[in-house]
């Protein structure tokens, strides 16, 4: 899996971030920081949710959340939150 983020202080990551993961971006940031030291790098960073859309349909392994709205027919949607 490639795993997709908006920038950090987008809110759509934010709040991604706050009710997925149970973490704030900012804390977040010390985590991928220490596990790229481990070989590990953190998701690409991608500016918008055309640009999102745009990756998730030329890489068959890409994931990545949206906003409902932004969703098309272009995407396929696994698991819709509240």
């Amino acid at each position: 899996m490639i795993p997709i983020n908006f920038p950090a202080g987008n809110p759509v990551r934010e709040r991604f971030s706050a009710f997925v993961l149970g973490r704030s971006t900012r804390e977040l940031v010390s985590y991928w920081n220490a596990r790229y030291f481990e070989g590990i790098t953190p998701p690409i960073v991608l500016s918008s949710a055309a640009a999102i859309r745009a990756y998730l349909n030329a890489e068959p392994g890409a994931i990545a959340y949206l906003p409902a709205t932004e969703i098309d027919e272009s995407c396929r949607s696994v698991l819709s939150l509240e």
